[in-house]
């Protein structure tokens, strides 16, 4: 498995681990097919002609939202969701847990080392007032040196 996946930062809740398409739930099937589906139009989109004369394709305003929100009771599933997503992408042996899934396999392959995981914010711990866009600037900063110094498993 990936060492993306193995860090203790991605492991939010210790009985959240990723799992193969046959043991997930027929909602977290249907968030996977989402999420990848969102994924691929967004990077699909990054590199369309603007209709915007001169402009950048994500400012044309019929972009759509690549804004996502998992959202469910405690234990439902979102962290295993997320978790089996971040192994998919960023780890070719997991390829063999989704060949059950329909298009989900070669979906990954097409998004590998295009998508970028930021480590997660659990919300749950944090005071009133935390100032959360410093919490996600913080972790955009984090990829970004990743990257440019070629450590750890940044898509870049």
């Amino acid at each position: 498995m990936s060492s993306l996946v193995e860090s203790s930062a991605y492991l939010l809740r210790p009985e959240a681990q990723p799992v193969k398409w046959q043991f997930m739930t027929e909602h977290q099937q249907k968030g996977l097919k989402e999420l990848l589906d969102t994924l691929q139009l967004a990077v699909k989109q990054l590199h369309e002609p603007s209709p915007m004369d001169g402009g950048l394709p994500w400012l044309a305003e019929e972009s759509l939202s690549r804004l996502v929100f998992i959202d469910g009771k405690r234990g439902t599933g979102k962290t295993t969701l997320m978790l089996s997503l971040v192994k998919l992408l960023h780890d070719s042996r997991a390829d063999g847990d989704f060949l059950e899934a329909p298009g989900i396999v070669d979906t990954a392959k097409e998004l590998r080392n295009r998508v970028v995981i930021l480590e997660p914010l659990d919300m749950e711990p944090l005071p009133a007032g935390t100032p959360i866009l410093s919490a996600i600037l913080a972790r955009l900063n984090q990829a970004a040196t990743q990257c440019r110094s070629g450590n750890g498993n940044v898509a870049c």
